[in-house]
């Protein structure tokens, strides 16, 4: 996520799991087993906002932004 930097399993987890507490708003919700958790949005409109913000900032590329990209999303092609 972060280009150019090596950071920890464990460094990713604690903030992840900071996010899904009282502290943070509960931003994330947790879901699975240990050592296999997936981690999603309580509020759908925070993932856009999220790619948004860190593309306006300079955090992520176009290209990582892409990766964020659900499949669900449609292509809307105009035919004039």
């Amino acid at each position: 996520m972060m280009p150019g930097k090596n950071y920890e399993a464990a460094t990713y987890a604690f903030h992840m799991n900071e996010f899904c507490t009282e502290k943070r708003k509960n931003v994330l919700e947790r879901l699975g087993e240990a050592r296999s958790y997936r981690y999603r949005f309580t509020d759908p409109t925070m993932q856009p906002f999220v790619i948004l913000k860190g593309l306006t900032e300079g955090r992520i590329t176009d290209e990582i932004a892409d990766t964020f990209a659900t499949r669900r999303q449609l292509s809307l092609s105009i035919d004039f």
